[in-house]
């Protein structure tokens, strides 16, 4: 992850030419999983929680600035870690063998269903138009089930510190 910038990686290339981002991306992370962490710590149970990279070699994600596969899965194995190391149960359902998108998405959902959980989080770094349909996006979104879950609240503050970076926050939909 501290590679993702091209400053700081060793052969100079990389996604983000902010200096520092991939660390930046990780003191997020810890902040957001310190909040949650200060809220077990009240009484509360640790949470169980299904994490997955999306796509697969085999389906691939977006490609260009970075492999969406490669990165969407070293991003996965650091949260599951940090998460893990604050004492949440953490499920990986990543899928590697489907051979369409539909295969793919059906597997990832089989693994998480497989598991009674407080939150399934899904990484991914998409690319497409932006809302005025003349250039790419430059922004974050996080995609919830529904306004009135209790996923709402980690979606909004995931939004929020990821575009402290300065990207565009495109809310959650």
């Amino acid at each position: 992850v501290e590679w993702l910038g091209i400053q700081e990686n060793p052969q100079h290339v990389g996604w983000a030419s902010g200096k520092n981002y991939g660390t930046k991306i990780l003191n997020i992370l810890k902040a957001i999983l310190n909040e949650d962490l200060k809220e077990s710590q009240k009484g509360e149970i640790p949470m169980k929680i299904n994490v997955h990279a999306g796509h697969n070699y085999n389906v691939p994600g977006a490609s260009g600035y970075l492999n969406e596969t490669k990165e969407a899965r070293i991003v996965k194995d650091e949260v599951i870690r940090q998460l893990k190391e604050l004492g949440h149960t953490v499920y990986d359902c990543t899928d590697e063998n489907a051979t369409s998108s539909n295969g793919n998405l059906a597997a990832i959902v089989s693994k998480c269903n497989a598991h009674d959980v407080d939150l399934d989080v899904s990484i991914h770094f998409n690319a497409g138009v932006n809302d005025s349909g003349n250039g790419y996006t430059t922004g974050t979104e996080v995609w919830i089930y529904s306004p009135a879950s209790k996923a709402s609240t980690y979606a909004d503050n995931v939004a929020k510190q990821i575009a402290a970076l300065g990207y565009k926050n495109r809310g959650v939909k």
